[in-house]
């Protein structure tokens, strides 16, 4: 039932997903320096940050729920694959990956914690995983609960597409009770006035975790 659930939501969704360009520019220095490597892109939608790896000299393979997005990755990718992961086993690559992203797509997953487990199996000892998620407790969202408004908005952390949602601390214990220690943080800092101070407080100002974790 999950599979269907997942698969007619993204497959018929009119609103084409992508990457803003505060992620954008939090996400690609993180990854700038990465070359010569075999990368694994979850939820790669149209290949918006494969593309930009491959080009870098890396091999990339996309996974995504969605037909359509899949038809356009293949073009930029390696290879491309039409998966859900709730439901189904990772395809058999034969190979194990120095880095796998997970950008905006935790807090699309029924059991995101078994989905990470599976792709910690074709992880690398000393590979990474990129994952970055929406802040359900940035301040916005807070002062608007103060005030008694929750509605579901497009293209908000409160959206109808969103079925975790995640804290600074809940995503911290998530992956810590996963095997894995957070060894870089970049997250989006929203309002953006006075972010290099406001950063020292994620919980608060980050309107998007951005990581870089490793098995502990």
């Amino acid at each position: 039932m999950q599979k269907s659930v997942i698969a007619d939501y993204y497959n018929n969704k009119k609103i084409p997903f992508g990457i803003s360009g505060d992620r954008r520019d939090k996400t690609f220095p993180l990854v700038e320096n990465v070359k010569g490597e075999k990368i694994l892109d979850v939820g790669c939608a149209t290949g918006f940050i494969g593309e930009k790896l491959r080009k870098q000299g890396n091999y990339v393979i996309g996974l995504d729920v969605s037909k359509k997005d899949i038809q356009k990755a293949k073009k930029v990718l390696d290879q491309a694959y039409v998966i859900d992961l709730e439901s189904e086993e990772i395809p058999n690559f034969r190979t194990e990956f120095d880095l796998i992203l997970i950008t905006e797509v935790i807090e699309h997953l029924f059991e995101p914690e078994k989905v990470i487990m599976k792709l910690m199996t074709v992880l690398k000892q000393n590979g990474k995983m990129l994952i970055s998620t929406p802040n359900f407790l940035h301040l916005y969202n807070r002062y608007n609960m103060l005030m008694g408004k929750f509605e579901y908005v497009e293209e908000t952390v409160i959206n109808k597409s969103h079925i975790h949602f995640f804290t600074n601390s809940t995503l911290e214990k998530t992956l810590s009770n996963l095997g894995l220690k957070i060894v870089k943080e970049n997250h989006v800092i929203f309002p953006r006035t006075l972010a290099p101070l406001w950063r020292n407080w994620p919980s608060l100002f980050a309107s998007q975790f951005v990581v870089v974790c490793k098995k502990a």
